[in-house]
């Protein structure tokens, strides 16, 4: 490359060429920097804030599984028994309900993608007719409906915190994330044998599809324990297992 063009230039003008351009490189190499930091910033801040939704979640998700067994009991037993706990229970879901969508409400864009908005938004509108299912469980004109109506809104809390794991780009992290989401679904298969057997132990007496049912969710957790195993830290095993 020729540099005849700059002959042109007073001995002053080059000097100052000479010293500008290296500062026009720093400075964009400082802005390269900084754009990379501020994004590895950002990244992290979405990590946390999915983080934190997902414990958001995960405790509506427990607090529905707890109603969900003591409505079956409460059905079970043609509204004799665990009317208060039921209550009780009811109130507490009430409250993690709108502490998830308070959460919903404020977390930034950048952490979220329009699929899982549509997806918790899908969430909200089956939680707005718990209402009308709670004035049919305590007139005990419903059937085994509640027990399918809990279930998928749980199955729906899950797979929206998965998605969630999904979007880590850290290994060791989406490790950890896919551990967390089986200890869920192990949670969940959990969840649904205990309250189908607080409904046999209500009415004392069991039928072959209920037992056939309840041997598929010890299946299920069992499945979902391996897989935990296979992904989760040694931490996790301790905490959870030991």
């Amino acid at each position: 490359m020729s540099f005849n063009f700059l002959n042109q230039y007073k001995i002053k003008t080059k000097f100052t060429l000479a010293l500008a351009l290296p500062i026009i490189g720093l400075i964009i190499s400082s802005l390269i920097n900084i754009n990379n930091n501020w994004q590895h910033y950002q990244n992290e801040n979405n990590i946390i804030e999915r983080f934190d939704f997902s414990a958001t979640i995960a405790q509506l998700l427990n607090s529905l599984q707890k109603e969900r067994g003591l409505t079956a009991g409460f059905m079970g037993s043609s509204g004799k028994k665990q009317g208060e706990q039921l209550k009780n229970q009811r109130s507490i879901t009430d409250n993690k309900n709108k502490e998830f969508n308070q959460f919903i409400e404020h977390i930034s864009n950048s952490a979220i993608t329009p699929k899982l908005q549509i997806q918790w938004k899908s969430i909200q509108q089956k939680l707005k007719s718990i209402s009308t299912l709670r004035s049919k469980i305590d007139n005990l004109s419903t059937n085994s409906d509640f027990f399918n109506f809990y279930s998928d809104i749980n199955a729906s809390l899950v797979e929206l915190i998965k998605k969630m794991g999904s979007m880590v780009n850290d290994t060791k992290l989406a490790e950890q994330s896919i551990a967390y989401t089986n200890l869920l679904i192990l949670g969940e298969k959990s969840g649904q044998e205990r309250a189908l057997n607080n409904s046999v132990f209500t009415k004392r007496t069991i039928t072959t599809n209920q037992y056939k049912q309840t041997s598929s969710y010890i299946d299920q957790q069992n499945n979902a324990k391996t897989a935990f195993m296979l992904n989760a830290t040694d931490q996790q095993h301790i905490f959870h297992f030991d």
